[in-house]
């Protein structure tokens, strides 16, 4: 399909999903070439290189210009309602907290998506390989992650909730073919990742993560983060108005190093459903429907305070002086390190194939192996129907040669060490006390 088809259709969605449209006082033909504006640019978004690697990903539906108006257009009907990552923020913000990248994503900036103000970014990300491998994991990994999940929970007899989707997917074109002005929560978009059902005929709700490092996994198990509990509810009052109420919420992370996908349970109540109704009518009844952008959240007015502090003030010094001190202590140790392995070269000994331990006396070597994630190849074998997460060749494995103290209280070189320690602790408080006899300036 030639690309103007593309750009007509998603001309054709836009007119649809944005009839709460234009903004009082603005011509039909300032209105017509905004949102041609907006599909032009949205189009171009969505096939850039940065998505592309998505477009890779799902080439398996069709050609690129069939992938990219679908995404597109999933772009478009996204701005007449909230979606589960838009309720994340609203529901976030709503309460006083603070999203994850804060500047960028806040209740304006959802709000203002909605309005064509801004252009709504891709799930590609704006630029950053991170952003690109996080969209690469989520997508790639997102059948053996779910695959993983039920095989980690086999007691509990789980299969795919078959019925359960189909009567989400009847409700969802019902509520598109209806007036918005007929509908209750006429703002509720989305669908969940998992649906399933167990032996006992109990539905599960669950929503698979990728985080990129185990921190992000042992932060979602010890306790749903805020952004992703809104999501999680915004989804179980899906299926509450659809006909089908969870009976189970979970949100799952995937560990890497564990290799399995670990289980967060949430307590869904009707309170906190009321409070997700509560939230989605603020923000598309007082905001989107208004055309009102919500209070920005942080303000680029300048404080200043008008009488410093002297305590302040050397704190504030002190702090400045650690981090710069810190950035070139790790300076120094990076070039002493290279420079020590060179000297170990020359005395006959390679870092990297040594085997055991290297008594340095005050210090010990050995060398130390990293796994990581292969993008590259990851990018590569998107197209292949199932990826198994346990397939080694999906990962690169790197050597360093790492360098510590010995910790043994039978060293011999304890004190010594201990030495070395406190007469850096002195250097760095002699540095503090300097600071505070110096002057200071607003």
């Amino acid at each position: 399909m030639a690309a103007i088809s593309t750009r007509s259709v998603v001309l054709k969605a836009l007119e649809k999903s944005v009839r709460h449209l234009p903004v009082p006082g603005v011509k039909a033909d300032e209105w017509a070439r905004r949102k041609a504006d907006y599909a032009d640019e949205l189009i171009e978004q969505v096939a850039r290189p940065e998505a592309q690697l998505y477009l890779d990903f799902a080439l398996a539906k069709g050609d690129v210009e069939s992938v990219t108006r679908e995404r597109a257009i999933w772009h478009v009907r996204r701005l007449s309602g909230f979606g589960g990552s838009d309720m994340g923020v609203l529901f976030t913000n709503y309460q006083g907290g603070v999203t994850p990248f804060a500047d960028v994503l806040h209740d304006r900036a959802v709000i203002a998506q909605k309005l064509l103000i801004e252009l709504p970014t891709p799930a590609a990300g704006e630029d950053g390989a991170e952003d690109r491998h996080q969209m690469i994991r989520g997508n790639v990994f997102e059948g053996p992650i779910e695959q993983a999940f039920l095989r980690g929970h086999r007691e509990f007899g789980l299969r795919p909730d078959t019925e359960g989707r189909e009567r989400l997917r009847a409700w969802h074109a019902e509520r598109a073919a209806a007036a918005p002005e007929t509908l209750a929560m006429p703002w509720l978009q989305g669908s969940p990742d998992g649906l399933y059902l167990d032996r006992f005929g109990k539905r599960w709700l669950v929503d698979f993560k990728a985080p990129s490092d185990e921190s992000g996994v042992r932060a979602h198990m010890s306790e749903i983060p805020q952004f992703y509990e809104g999501q999680l509810l915004h989804y179980a009052l899906i299926l509450r108005e659809a006909g089908i109420p969870a009976d189970h919420v979970a949100l799952a992370p995937f560990s890497w190093s564990r290799m399995r996908v670990e289980r967060c349970s949430l307590a869904v109540t009707d309170e906190k459903l009321a409070l997700i109704e509560r939230i989605g009518d603020h923000y598309y009844y007082d905001h989107l429907l208004r055309l009102e952008l919500p209070k920005p959240r942080f303000s680029n007015t300048l404080v200043r305070l008008e009488e410093m502090d002297e305590k302040l003030a050397q704190r504030l010094r002190k702090l400045v002086a650690t981090r710069k001190s810190k950035r070139w202590a790790e300076g120094i140790e990076e070039t002493l390190g290279a420079l020590i392995e060179q000297d170990l070269q020359r005395a006959g000994i390679d870092p990297l194939s040594v085997e055991g331990t290297v008594d340095l006396g005050i210090m010990r070597g050995a060398r130390r192996q990293y796994r990581s994630i292969d993008t590259v190849l990851l990018k590569h074998r998107a197209h292949e129907a199932g990826v198994d997460v346990a397939d080694e060749s999906l990962y690169r494995t790197s050597e360093k040669f790492v360098l510590s103290t010995p910790r043994s209280k039978n060293s011999p070189h304890l004190d010594a060490i201990a030495g070395l320690g406190e007469r850096a602790e002195r250097a760095g408080e002699d540095l503090l006390m300097d600071l505070e006899e110096d002057g200071f300036e607003l």
